[in-house]
């Protein structure tokens, strides 16, 4: 399994190395960290500081295999809680989230934080049902 480093992401200028297959999703397995101040304790984690900016580097690179979620991203931009709903919707049309997906929320936001872990929750209790049928 190749790790990448953990590299900080602003818009489109990520760093890391990548290796992909022929579907053009990447090979490797990685950890997403959504916050626009603080740092992972996962060194290797990927660090993004916007929703635009996750969302560029889910569609560039694949679905990750966790994802730590904060909600205040800083004035005037968009909140944890739309990545949220924008990688269930991706998983919906795509079905790209590995089997094994699990995310936290570090937000301490205490209304959107639970709406995070709800959304979540719930459309994983789903999907994971629709394996079992």
């Amino acid at each position: 399994m190749v790790r990448a480093s953990a590299c900080h992401v602003e818009g489109r200028g990520f760093e890391s190395r990548h290796h992909r297959h022929s579907l053009g999703l990447c090979a490797m397995t990685y950890s997403l960290f959504i916050d626009d101040e603080r740092f992972p304790v996962d060194d290797k984690a990927i660090i993004v500081r916007s929703v635009e900016a996750a969302i560029a580097y889910v569609r560039e690179n694949g679905a990750p295999r966790h994802v730590s979620f904060d909600n205040d991203l800083g004035p005037g931009k968009r909140e944890g809680w739309e990545f949220a709903r924008w990688l269930v919707e991706y998983d919906l049309d795509l079905r790209r989230l590995p089997e094994d997906f699990t995310f936290s929320v570090h937000s301490q936001n205490c209304v959107r934080g639970p709406y995070i872990e709800g959304t979540l929750n719930r459309y994983l209790c789903d999907r994971q049902s629709d394996f079992t049928d």
